[in-house]
């Protein structure tokens, strides 16, 4: 006897409206170790499991394969365990509960179980878009920095790779040892720390420990591909070799295991077996590696595409740039309905269409194709799934995008997602000139702005586009028979805020540079291009 669970889907609420049962919605991923443990001594056990088919309609989902329905429901983590209404209103949850609390949840669900209506949100509140707040939220940042040991909060600690994003940006605009410090300690700690692997490479999901020092040892590839580019551009900003050590050995790892060589793709993640990763290297080899889930993520192996193609130009490797070119073909022909959406994953053929994560975090990778390569098509199929959004997901009520077309869910405009969209419209705009996706932008920034309270020192990425919007874009136009040079050039240094894009054919070389709407004198040198970038970083030339 084991139990009997439901996917998602219309079958399953109508059998619960039809029978009048409540739904046990369990919210698991391959990789959550808790999870497991409640899969063995939970479901497994006699009275759990006979009271479950007696009384409830079960239904699992994957946190990975459903993002979706994770937002909606999450109790706080995973093993998500959630009761609702046959409406899919909650009526309470938790996370990990062994068989006497299950039961007794249970029970507790059953006596105080009715159906008063679907589970309503409201469009959040709007408001003007203020330049003022990206320093609001730094502000946050160095409020939550752990001066002892790097990061932000205590324990457990999170890399926060978006958080670092915007720190970098922030110290890059303004050098000194204010930024400069929680920057470097921060990524000096991780990277030489226990939630970094030291023999195999990788960063481990989160530490359990204040000091780095005991991870939870499951690697995901979104964090990964994240804090390549974190690393990538520290050490372009700060020339520290330690840096370029652990983006190096994040390249190794995110093509090692990871990589789906015959496609061209990358896994999802690889479990967290803790008997392995403490042995060492030959320890390790004897034992075999944890298991790694095989299922292609369009939004994560995006973010890796756009790292790739930074590290191609940062650690001066071109094949880096092949690989992600590699994958986005398969994004491309594979995971993409034509003239529409993305889909989510791949499993033996494509899943789950229209989910705004993966149509801005194609876009953005498709974007920085377009930047490496001078290829007009990366672009333009960049623009049209943002502009499928724009038609399919924009709720003009809220000023800001829903997450999912999917009719039995209710409306979720997540803050999250919607900042990482105001990013990619943003850089459209600055590649196309064209001023409706910068109008969209706005709008999304004075709704999240509503909002940002409470997320606090997490709304890094949100402060990114902030400063993008107020401050306008750095646009690098290249041209004539050195524009490759010229073009390598001005990817590889770093600046916030800046697009690289070819120009017409014309027989003299030259790299037109506009900070928003100042534009500098043509340059025709790699030499005179990089001298003028870096007198941008600090210089007041933008909005």
């Amino acid at each position: 006897m084991k139990v009997n669970w439901r996917e998602w889907g219309k079958e399953a609420f109508d059998d619960a409206r039809r029978t009048q049962k409540p739904l046990l919605l369990s919210i698991s991923a391959t990789w959550c170790h808790w999870c497991h443990v409640m899969d063995e001594k939970t479901y497994t056990d006699p009275r759990v499991m006979d009271k479950i088919q007696q009384d409830f309609i079960p239904i699992r989902v994957d946190a990975d394969r459903r993002p979706d329905i994770d937002r909606r429901y999450n109790m706080g983590g995973w093993p998500t365990t959630a009761f609702l209404t046959p409406n899919g209103m909650i009526i309470t949850g938790a996370t990990y509960l062994p068989p006497r609390e299950m039961l007794q949840t249970m029970d507790a669900v059953l006596e105080s179980h009715d159906d008063e209506g679907p589970w309503v949100r409201k469009p959040p509140q709007r408001t003007q878009v203020d330049p003022e707040a990206a320093g609001a939220i730094l502000a946050e940042i160095l409020l939550a920095y752990d001066p002892l040991y790097g990061g932000f909060g205590r324990a457990p600690k999170f890399p926060q790779p978006y958080v670092l994003h915007f720190l970098l940006e922030e110290y890059a605009r303004s050098p000194g040892e204010k930024l400069g410090e929680p920057l470097e300690r921060t990524l000096r700690e991780m990277g030489e720390g226990g939630i970094y692997d030291q023999v195999e490479g990788g960063f481990f999901r989160y530490s359990t420990t204040r000091d780095w020092s005991i991870p939870h040892y499951e690697k995901m590839l979104e964090d990964n591909a994240l804090l390549l580019g974190v690393y990538l551009d520290a050490y372009m900003a700060t020339a520290q070799d330690g840096f370029l050590r652990v983006a190096e050995d994040l390249c190794r790892f995110l093509l090692g295991p990871l990589r789906d060589e015959s496609k061209g793709v990358f896994y999802g993640s690889q479990e967290a077996h803790q008997e392995y990763y403490l042995l060492d290297g030959p320890g390790r080899a004897k034992l075999g590696p944890p298991p790694v889930d095989r299922t292609v993520y369009v939004n994560w192996n995006a973010l890796a595409c756009g790292s790739l193609f930074r590290a191609a130009d940062v650690l001066q490797e071109p094949y880096l740039a092949e690989e992600a070119q590699r994958t986005l073909a398969f994004l491309l022909d594979e995971c993409t309905i034509s003239r529409g959406p993305a889909y989510h994953y791949y499993a033996d053929g494509p899943r789950l269409s229209g989910l705004l994560e993966d149509q801005m975090a194609l876009a953005a990778a498709l974007m920085d194709a377009f930047q490496y390569t001078g290829e007009e098509d990366f672009l333009h199929r960049a623009e049209g799934l943002i502009d499928w959004a724009c038609r399919k997901l924009w709720d003009d009520e809220a000023g800001c995008f829903c997450d999912t077309q999917e009719g039995p869910l209710e409306p979720v405009w997540p803050f999250m997602e919607n900042s990482g969209a105001a990013l990619a419209l943003l850089k459209l705009h600055a590649l196309t000139g064209k001023e409706a996706y910068r109008e969209y932008a706005g709008l999304i920034l004075g709704n999240l702005l509503a909002r940002c309270k409470d997320y606090g020192y997490m709304a890094g990425q949100l402060a990114s586009a902030l400063r993008v919007y107020s401050q306008g874009s750095i646009a690098v136009v290249v041209s004539g028979p050195a524009m490759v040079e010229l073009a390598r050039a001005a990817r590889r240094e770093y600046l916030p805020g800046k697009v690289v894009s070819f120009g017409e054919p014309s027989e003299e070389n030259g790299a037109f540079i506009c900070a928003g709407e100042l534009c500098l004198a043509p340059v025709q040198t790699k030499e005179e291009l990089i001298k003028s970038l870096s007198k941008i970083r600090t210089a007041s030339l933008r909005m």
